[in-house]
């Protein structure tokens, strides 16, 4: 081989020199060599494929230990999806992804993020935690970032969430050790993997239905910080009460009495866990009607007010028009003597400070068509026209009062939305009386920028937090079996009320 190369490299007068003959023979000895080393190498190679190699493959049999290592790995990570769903139950109806879009590419992706876990877990000898924590911190992320909700709240589910899950690994301990007392490896064996990833479907279905209807009750109606922070805690204690009293060892449950006492310090640890859940749930009710009921007194207080001042234009109207006999008697008394200047003068501060003589009529209902009159007016001061199709009957099956405050409201936050945001569009109001079974109201207003949102609540313009117009609206609409309903879409917002009237009513 050396001695072929020297040939090659030897340089172009020397090449010369020799005969064509000898160049060709020097070719044939250079081939020669080549093939014998390439066959030297070729039985290398298949030397130490049938030999060292063939362990390796004998490894990667679907029956090796390597295999039920990956599978053991496998199964403990994929324990993680029960944990995922029952976190994502309670704030089903706050994603900004669809559920189902979540479920059809979660699941799959679980699967082969878990799969790559075990093989890299058991090819490298790692432990599970070093592939858990970066899967828990990923998900977390996810989690938060997929949910329309503030931190404390996807923080605090997922610490709940996470401190039943630890109960369940213990029990899973211990159904382990019983299976393989001399287990060391710090991992589950094949049948534990199972049994814990049976115990947390397990557990996922028993809370269903807590979880999809007082916790997301929760979710949707406590706002209040503070109370989220509280309920933290205690879950964050238990989480680690259980990493704390979780054996090393398996041999360490066979000493003395633990194997005994164990699984039902276990039990009682959880049974403590839902116990704190369900106290949390009925001191947050508690603590929930409180703030409902100062909330409606002050909405109340509120709404008296308003119905005050309407029902003051609505007497001033009422004045105005029983009056206009005496200003019609002294334009009379003007007309006889000929005195137009006085006339002119006295028509002149008649327009100036007088209500005017009568109300357009939208409907037979003098309440409404004094407040729809009123927002006409200041809507017409704004720039703004007011588009009204009313039928209402003279009298409507509810209290007045509170269907005043409720259009009022309507129309005054699209009013104030139009003047704010220099808005040039037809404020259009529809509402429709179906004799006493039925009032539906919509307000429409053009409004180019979207209102900001906490959640699915608007945000006031005028004060920090949700708006008071509109909370009041829907505390007037849920008072009467109604439902009240607010969007924003294409530059245009939404508003619609539905009344139901009961007979108490």
């Amino acid at each position: 081989m050396i001695m072929s190369i020297l040939l090659l490299n030897k340089n172009s007068r020397d090449v010369k020199k020799n005969t064509f003959f000898q160049y060709i023979l020097k070719l044939l000895i250079l081939h020669k060599m080549s093939k014998s080393c390439m066959s030297c190498t070729f039985r290398t190679v298949k030397l130490c494929y049938n030999g060292t190699y063939r362990n390796e493959r004998r490894l990667l049999s679907m029956n090796s230990p390597f295999w039920s290592l990956v599978m053991r790995y496998f199964l403990e990570f994929f324990s993680m999806v029960p944990c995922a769903v029952l976190c994502f139950l309670p704030v089903q109806d706050r994603l900004r992804i669809k559920p189902l879009n979540i479920f059809l590419t979660g699941i799959p992706l679980s699967i082969l993020w878990a799969f790559a876990g075990g093989l890299v877990c058991a090819d490298f000898g790692i432990a599970r935690d070093f592939w858990i924590l970066p899967s828990f911190i990923l998900f977390a992320v996810f989690f938060h970032r997929v949910c329309d909700l503030a931190l404390w709240k996807p923080f605090s589910i997922l610490i709940a969430v996470c401190a039943v899950f630890s109960c369940i690994t213990n029990l899973t301990l211990v159904a382990d050790a019983l299976i393989d007392r001399t287990n060391t490896s710090g991992l589950f064996t094949l049948p534990g993997a199972g049994i814990h990833l049976l115990l947390s479907v397990l557990i996922v279905a028993i809370v269903w239905y807590p979880a999809t209807h007082a916790a997301k009750w929760l979710v949707d109606d406590i706002e209040m910080a503070k109370t989220w922070y509280i309920f933290w805690v205690f879950p964050a204690a238990f989480f680690l009460l259980n990493r704390l009293i979780r054996p090393r060892y398996y041999e360490t449950l066979y000493t003395n009495r633990v194997m005994k006492f164990y699984p039902i310090l276990i039990l009682a640890l959880l049974t403590f866990l839902l116990l704190f859940y369900f106290m949390f749930y009925l001191m947050a009710s508690e603590m929930n009607q409180n703030t409902r009921l100062l909330r409606e007194n002050e909405l109340l207080q509120l709404q008296s007010a308003q119905y005050r001042n309407l029902q003051r234009s609505i007497d001033e109207t009422r004045i105005a028009r029983h009056d206009l006999r005496q200003h019609l008697t002294v334009l009379s008394g003007y007309a006889a003597n000929k005195d137009l200047d006085a006339i002119s003068d006295y028509l002149a501060s008649f327009r100036k400070h007088m209500m005017p003589e009568w109300l357009p009529a939208y409907c037979e209902n003098q309440a409404v068509n004094a407040i729809l009159s009123y927002y006409a007016q200041i809507a017409e001061k704004a720039g703004t026209a007011l588009e009204i199709q009313a039928q209402m009957e003279k009298e409507i099956p509810v209290p007045e009062p509170e269907f005043c405050v409720l259009l009022g409201n309507l129309l005054e936050n699209a009013v104030d939305a139009c003047r704010e945001n220099n808005e040039s569009g037809a404020i259009k109001v529809h509402i429709r009386q179906t004799g006493t079974s039925l009032i539906a109201i919509t307000v429409d207003n053009p409004c180019r920028k979207p209102p900001a949102l906490e959640g699915k609540r608007f945000l006031s313009t005028k004060h920090s937090g949700p708006g008071i117009g509109t909370q009041s609206i829907r505390l007037i609409a849920e008072r009467h079996r109604g439902d009240a309903r607010f969007e924003w879409k294409n530059g245009m917002f939404y508003a619609s009320v539905i009344l139901i009237p009961s007979a108490e009513s």
